[in-house]
């Protein structure tokens, strides 16, 4: 594993310079809204070019090279989980910075807001990769990037959309507003916890058994 994650790092270095603009992008935004959305905004994008390296494994018949080696399959899925988590978490911490010199430099708003967000963050990024991964190692590149959008484009239509179709049948969601609101925050961050990580899990195992049945 450890020769597979070195080679993705040096995939991203080759990246260098455009992750660099995407950095100071992401600062420049944060000067003009609240600073700590710069630390979910590099948390996403790292860990979407980071299933980029997936395209770098497929050019010209790489599979057929690559799985020679001395290697399982699931061990190349569990490597690229840790990957995109590790490139998340990385680019979350420098989000964080970025953060607290903004806040220290025009002095308004909550310092404090900062670990929640990074917090936030990195189940946003574990979020993130259960659903990007299981696609890119079913389809080939064109049509990962294909199915991500789509599946992407799906969720936002449906986050957009279930306000007013809530609105629509009269549904009041007040209540469990109130219910939410009302619970321990240690107990709802413990439950959300554990909903990232069984989902992560099955994402994991739906992974690692469709690379197990593919042909290279």
């Amino acid at each position: 594993m450890k020769g597979l994650f070195v080679k993705d790092c040096m995939l991203m270095k080759s990246q260098a310079r455009a992750l660099l603009m995407i950095m100071f992008c992401g600062v420049a935004m944060s000067l003009s809204f609240e600073p700590t959305t710069v630390i979910f905004y590099l948390a996403m994008v790292a860990s979407m070019t980071a299933t980029g390296t997936f395209g770098y494994d497929e050019f010209e018949h790489g599979y057929s090279f690559l799985f020679t080696l001395p290697f399982e399959r699931k061990t190349y899925v569990r490597e690229k989980y840790l990957f995109c988590f590790c490139s998340g978490l990385l680019a979350a911490l420098i989000g964080s910075i970025a953060s607290a010199c903004i806040y220290m430099i025009h002095k308004q708003g909550n310092p404090a807001d900062i670990l929640p967000a990074f917090g936030a963050s990195v189940l946003m990024i574990l979020l993130v990769s259960s659903l990007m991964i299981p696609i890119r190692v079913a389809f080939d590149s064109e049509k990962g990037k294909t199915m991500q959008f789509l599946v992407y484009g799906v969720l936002l239509l449906a986050v957009l959309g279930l306000g007013g179709i809530m609105n629509m049948f009269g549904i009041d969601l007040g209540p469990v507003r109130d219910f939410i609101q009302n619970i321990n925050p240690a107990v709802l961050v413990g439950i959300l916890c554990i909903i990232v990580l069984v989902i992560l899990a099955v994402s994991v195992t739906i992974s690692e058994k469709v690379i197990a049945r593919k042909e290279y």
